[in-house]
Order: structure tokens, then C-alpha cells, then sequence
């Protein structure tokens, strides 16, 4: 995309703005809330980073060029849910039919514990958050961050990847007096870094998922497929907990865990989905670039003498 408006250098100005102000709602709001909603401070230091670092990208892009909404990557699709729903497809069904491999290679288990209408009533009710998951983390990596970035797929990538590998265990505990506790979850937060070295495959495969959601936003230049796919996923993963489980062993470097990415077959099974997006979709232009092909067409330069 050299040499359009879309092109600029990363705002490292903004980028930083951003995530100062973000730090600062963690360790403020995260005492506050957890008081008031009686809630685990683990959880509640993750929503508030999550939120606040949306709500900082978002507010931040108003009054600079293009709109919120193109920065976003909401706006400029014609049919924006046909794209989600081709996405989720993909996404639902592929990470299906990898699971029904699993259970007749005898690496996943069917559980009994749920009826046909029990399974689908729980499909029902996960659907409106595999489509808030879109908004929550598409919207602000490969959305605004990517813009932030200079429309680069590099930067939202790493970001995506480390800030979602990064996590306080279950079973930690606050030790720190209740105002503190913000700051507590930042350094757990920062301590979880070091298990990089132990957790290498899901590390990788956070990599991937965000490569293949970044390139379809780049391709599509909006997040509504990539919004669909990584929906499909989430949706897929979580209900399929409800009727398999995961057996542990020696292979799970090479299948995964429940959480699918964290296995060689689930790199592989990422990056094919997000070839058979591209290869069946279609990219789609800028609203800078279709401008300037129009100028072309209403402008066009002298003609060559035969």
C-alpha cells in the first residue's frame, strides 16, 4: 500500500498514551471494582486491562483522520454480517472436524454428561459472545492497533500474541493489602512472562491465530472476517468442552490440549483456515486506494501514441 494516504508511520506517541493510561485503570479500578462486585481480583485485572485498552485506542482516534469507525476496521464493508457468518463458518467447522479426528484417534473423549438439546441450547447461548469476542479483541489488535501501527501486520501480531499468553494462574494469591491489588496483578501479570520457556507451543500458536486474523484484515481491509473466524473458534472450543475432554500425554506437543493452538496439528489446522478465507474470498480495497483507482478512471493520463 506504498504511497497512499493509508500509509503513515507508527504513532508510538499515541501507542504509549494508551497504554500508561491503560496500566493506570488496572491499578486503580481493579481495588474498586473487585469491592464493589465482590469479584476475584484475577478476573476483574484482566477485564479492566481488556476494556481499558479498547476504550483508550478508541477515544484517542477521534478528531485524526480517517473516522473511529474505519480505524476500526467497522466500516466500508457493504455486507458486513454475510462476511462474519463466513468466517464463523469456517472457523466452527474446521476446528469440528479436528476435534472429531481426535476422538476417533482416541486423543479426545465423548462425554455423556449432556443431551442433544442441552448441547445446543448451551451453542445458543455462547453465540452472542463469539460475537462480542470480535468486538473485545479484533476490534482493538487487528482494528485500531493496526492502524496505530501504521497498518502493519507485525506489531498487532506480537501484541495479540504475548498480551493474551501473559495471564495470573487460577490458583494465585493476592497476598498485597486490598488498594494494592492492582498493582499485584500487573506484576503477576509480568512474572507469567517467564513461562515462556516452559509453554513454547502455545506461545507459537498465539502466533499464528494472531498472523492468519491480522493477514485477513490486511486482505480484507475490515475485521469482519476476521471477526467471524476467530468467533468460530471460541464458539467451537467452548462448546465442544462440553461434549469431549482432552487425554493427556505424550503427543500433546503434537495435538495440543484443550486449547487446540498450543499442538503442531493445530498450527497447521489455524493456518489452513485462514488460506481457505483467502483463497476463497476475495481483497478488498482501501477506501484510499478505490479512491485513487477512481481518480485514474475519471483522470486518466494522455494516451500512448501507437
Amino acid at each position: 500500500m506504498s504511497g497512499n494516504a493509508s500509509d503513515h508511520p507508527p504513532d508510538w506517541k499515541r501507542l504509549g498514551l494508551v497504554l500508561a493510561a491503560t496500566l493506570l485503570l488496572v491499578t486503580v479500578l481493579t481495588p474498586v471494582l473487585v469491592a464493589i462486585l465482590d469479584a476475584p481480583p484475577r478476573k476483574v485485572a484482566h477485564f479492566v486491562l481488556s476494556i481499558g485498552f479498547l476504550l483508550g485506542l478508541a477515544v484517542t482516534s477521534r478528531g485524526t483522520p480517517p473516522s473511529m469507525w474505519c480505524q476500526a476496521g467497522l466500516a466500508g464493508e457493504p455486507h458486513p454480517m454475510a462476511v462474519w457468518l463466513r468466517g464463523f463458518a469456517v472457523g466452527a467447522s474446521s476446528l469440528l472436524v479436528f476435534t472429531l479426528i481426535l476422538v476417533a484417534c482416541g486423543q479426545r473423549e465423548l462425554t455423556t454428561s449432556r443431551s442433544l438439546p442441552e448441547l445446543a441450547a448451551v451453542g445458543l447461548r455462547y453465540m452472542p459472545l463469539a460475537f462480542l469476542i470480535g468486538i473485545l479483541e479484533d476490534v482493538t489488535f487487528f482494528g485500531f492497533l493496526y492502524h496505530v501501527m501504521g497498518r502493519k501486520v507485525a506489531a498487532p501480531v506480537l501484541v495479540y500474541a504475548f498480551t493474551h499468553f501473559i495471564h495470573i494462574d487460577k490458583h494465585a494469591v493476592f497476598t498485597w493489602s486490598a488498594p494494592l491489588q492492582g498493582l499485584e496483578a500487573l506484576g503477576l501479570m509480568a512474572e507469567s512472562l517467564a513461562d515462556v520457556v516452559h509453554r513454547p507451543m502455545e506461545l507459537g500458536g498465539l502466533v499464528c491465530v494472531g498472523f492468519v486474523l491480522a493477514t485477513l484484515r490486511h486482505r480484507w481491509d475490515s475485521v469482519w472476517l476476521s471477526m467471524g473466524l476467530h468467533g468460530g473458534w471460541y464458539w467451537q472450543r467452548t462448546v465442544g468442552r462440553k461434549w469431549s475432554v482432552h487425554n493427556p500425554g505424550d503427543a500433546d506437543w503434537l495435538i495440543g490440549t484443550n486449547r487446540f493452538y498450543d499442538g503442531l496439528l493445530g498450527w497447521v489446522l489455524i493456518l489452513a483456515a485462514g488460506w481457505l478465507l483467502l483463497r476463497c474470498g476475495r481483497s478488498r480495497q482501501s477506501p484510499d486506494r478505490q479512491g485513487e483507482s477512481d481518480d485514474r478512471e475519471e483522470h486518466p493520463g494522455p494516451e500512448r501514441p501507437a
